[in-house]
């Protein structure tokens, strides 16, 4: 899950996790609020 790869230990999952936050931010920003 996005949760999950934002607690990950591999820098370049955290990395992905973060651009699909953006993502998530800019264009569903109802469905991150829910997440928050």
């Amino acid at each position: 899950t996005l949760l999950a790869r934002l607690d990950s230990k591999d820098w370049v999952l955290v990395c992905e996790a973060l651009n699909h936050v953006r993502q998530l931010a800019l264009f569903h920003k109802e469905t991150i609020a829910e997440m928050l």
